[in-house]
C-alpha cells in the first residue's frame, strides 16, 4: 500500500483552527487565562460594555476574572442575542 492511499483513508478530523476560521467571536485556544469569546469582535464589544454597566464598572477599568466567566456563560447560554455560527 503506497502512502498516499494510506493518508487518503484516515478520516479527517477537525482542529481549532477549524473551528476559529468558521467562528470569530472566539478566541484562538489555548488562552492562558482560559477565555473562550473575544470581546474585542464587533458583535460582541456592544454586550460586554453593557454588561460592565450592567455590573457597575466602568468602561475603562476590566472586569475580574470570575466576572468574565460570568458573561462568557450568559454569551454562551443565549442571553445575549449573538450569533455563535456553531460548526
Amino acid at each position: 500500500m503506497r502512502e498516499d492511499d494510506a493518508m487518503r483513508k484516515k478520516p479527517y478530523k477537525p482542529t481549532w483552527r477549524d473551528f476559529y476560521e468558521a467562528n470569530t467571536i472566539y478566541t484562538k485556544p489555548p488562552h492562558r487565562y482560559g477565555y473562550l469569546i473575544n470581546i474585542n469582535h464587533p458583535e460582541v464589544a456592544p454586550y460586554y460594555r453593557a454588561y460592565q454597566k450592567e455590573i457597575g464598572n466602568p468602561q475603562f477599568f476590566p472586569i475580574s476574572d470570575a466576572e468574565r466567566f460570568e458573561f462568557e456563560h450568559l454569551v454562551l447560554c443565549g442571553h445575549y442575542p449573538i450569533k455563535l455560527n456553531r460548526a
